[in-house]
């Protein structure tokens, strides 16, 4: 079923534009850039499973520099990307 947006695209400053070329650089392209480049260095199925720990730390940044809260759905969330790791950790020792 089609949508129809009707909100306005919001108008960007000189700061507004700079800061989205800055994310897009530095926060996508260039991180990107560094994992690939780490692929000459670390075997592809470590760097697979030191990436599922991300969620798990931006959860821990959130909670320590934003004061997120952190309850029973967040604890159950963090206990499955562990078993996740731990399940490709375990399909790695294969």
């Amino acid at each position: 079923m089609p949508s129809v947006v009707t909100t306005p695209i919001p108008r960007l400053n000189v700061l507004g534009w700079l800061s989205v070329g800055y994310i897009s650089i530095f926060g996508t392209m260039f991180a990107y850039l560094l994992y690939l480049k780490s692929l000459n260095y670390l075997l592809p199925a470590t760097t697979g499973m030191l990436s599922s720990f991300e969620p798990l730390t931006a959860t821990f940044l959130s909670i320590i520099l934003l004061h997120t809260a952190f309850g029973l759905p967040e604890m159950l969330g963090g206990a499955m990307i562990l078993a996740t790791a731990f399940l490709q950790r375990c399909q790695f020792i294969r």
